[in-house]
């Protein structure tokens, strides 16, 4: 018992050293001041990575996306080279309504959207095999949000 305490402790602190030193790379945008994962809520980091965000037929955008344990946001680089990010996007996953994938036919396409009180996202991963995971780690994540909001928090 004294073990998973332990055991449980370090991965509290793990997720949140890894929280804070993202929390470090953000930079104020001209939408988003500074914001404090924290308070906003975020315990931990289930899933990062680069995205094409699909905004229309002709404009595609490549964007760093983190999902965290009760939110998603949409990042581009500062521009700078100095390892910073800006938030283009928060979206706290109570407003998630759906995630899954646009695949209509029998071929894998790493196309995927998540719908939202207010909005919908669509997204194209790298390979069908990456957006089958990020739908999955937004949907269990909703999901686990939506249910569970205390207790011990899935491995994906």
């Amino acid at each position: 018992e004294i073990s998973e305490t332990l055991n449980e402790q370090k991965r509290e602190f793990d997720n949140l050293s890894q929280i804070l030193t993202w929390q470090n790379k953000f930079s104020s945008s001209k939408h988003y001041g500074p914001i404090n994962l924290i308070e906003m809520g975020a315990k931990r980091l289930v899933r990062e990575g680069m995205l094409i965000h699909i905004q229309s037929f002709k404009r595609r955008r490549g964007i760093y996306t983190l999902l965290f344990n009760n939110l998603f946001l949409l990042c581009k680089a500062s521009g700078k080279k100095d390892g910073f990010f800006r938030i283009n996007e928060v979206e706290f996953l109570e407003n998630v309504l759906s995630c899954y994938s646009c695949n209509n036919t029998d071929e894998c396409v790493p196309d995927f959207e998540i719908n939202t009180a207010k909005k919908k996202f669509i997204f194209s991963a790298d390979c069908a095999r990456n957006a089958i995971a990020w739908i999955d780690a937004i949907n269990s994540s909703v999901k686990f949000h939506k249910t569970d909001r205390d207790g011990p928090y899935p491995n994906f």
